[in-house]
C-alpha cells in the first residue's frame, strides 16, 4: 500500500503500515519511520527511494523489519545524493527472527553527511566494506550482523561511539588509530588476547588486542569499554590497571 504525501505540514512521518511516497514541496519533513512493510509493498520500494529527494531537509530515516520489501542493498535503490540525512537506522526484530535481509552497505555513500548509522539483526553476514566512505560517522552500531572483519573501520577517525556486540570479530587492529572513540562495545565476540595480521611486506605479525584497547584509553578518549562474553581472553592485565568510567568483562 502506497501513501502519497502532499503539502506536508509536519516534520515527522510515522508509517505503521504502508510505504510513504513523497511528492514535491516536502521540504518540511525531517524524519520518517517505516515501522512495518509487508510483501505487498515490494513493488513500491523504488518509488519510495526515488521520492526521498523531494524531502530536501530529511535528516533521519528509521526502518524496522525491512525484509517485507526485499531490501538487500541500498545500491539497488538509492540513485540520488541525500546530503541532508544524518541518521540512518535499519533494524530487524530479534536475533532469532531477524527480519533484516540486508547483505551489504553498498550505496551508503549517498548519505554523504551521515553521522549516525545503526544496523541490527541481519539474517546473514553483512558486508561492511563500503562504510569506509562514511568519513563523517560519529556513532556506529552494527550488532547481530555476523561480522568477522572490521578492516573497513580503520579510517573512520571521527568515530566517538562504536557498538559491535554479538558478531564474530577476533582482530581489533583496525581500531588502533581511532583515538576519538569514547565508547566501545565488543561484547559477545571471539576476541582473544592476541591475533595475527599480514604486514605490508607479506610477513605474519602477532599483536595483543588488549594492548590496542589500553592505548586507546591512555592516548585517546576511550573510557567506556564492554568486553563481556569474550571467553578467549585470558590475561586482562593491560586493561585492569587503567581508569574506566564503565566496563564489562573483567
Amino acid at each position: 500500500m502506497q501513501i502519497y504525501i502532499y503539502q506536508i505540514r509536519f516534520q515527522v512521518a510515522i508509517m505503521i503500515v504502508g510505504i510513504p511516497i513523497f511528492q514535491e514541496n516536502s521540504s518540511l519533513i525531517k524524519e520518517i519511520h517505516i515501522v512495518f512493510a509487508s510483501e505487498r509493498d515490494i513493488a513500491l520500494k523504488q518509488e519510495l527511494f526515488d521520492s526521498l529527494k523531494n524531502a530536501t531537509n530529511l535528516q533521519t530515516i528509521i526502518m524496522r523489519r525491512p525484509s517485507g520489501i526485499g531490501f538487500t542493498s541500498l545500491s539497488k535503490f538509492l540513485k540520488d545524493e541525500l546530503p541532508s540525512v544524518k541518521i540512518f537506522d535499519l533494524e530487524g526484530a530479534t536475533p532469532t527472527a531477524p527480519g533484516n535481509i540486508l547483505q551489504d552497505l553498498n550505496g551508503i555513500e549517498k548519505f554523504s553527511n551521515l553521522t549516525n548509522l545503526i544496523v541490527r539483526y541481519t539474517s546473514s553476514n553483512l558486508n561492511i566494506e563500503s562504510i569506509e566512505k562514511c568519513k563523517k560517522l560519529q556513532n556506529l552500531t552494527l550488532s547481530y550482523c555476523h561480522i568477522s572483519s572490521i578492516e573497513a573501520l580503520k579510517g573512520l577517525s571521527n568515530l566517538q561511539s562504536l557498538v559491535l556486540n554479538n558478531n564474530s570479530i577476533s582482530s581489533l587492529k583496525p581500531l588502533e588509530n581511532l583515538t576519538e572513540l569514547g565508547v566501545l562495545n565488543l561484547e559477545n565476540n571471539v576476541i582473544s588476547d592476541s591475533s595475527i595480521y599480514i604486514d605490508t611486506d607479506g610477513s605474519t605479525k602477532r599483536y595483543n588486542n588488549l594492548d590496542i584497547l589500553a592505548n586507546l584509553n591512555k592516548k585517546g578518549k576511550l573510557k567506556k569499554l564492554y568486553l563481556a562474553e569474550n571467553d578467549n581472553i585470558i590475561n586482562w592485565t593491560p586493561l585492569s590497571q587503567l581508569n574506566w568510567e564503565s566496563k564489562s568483562g573483567w
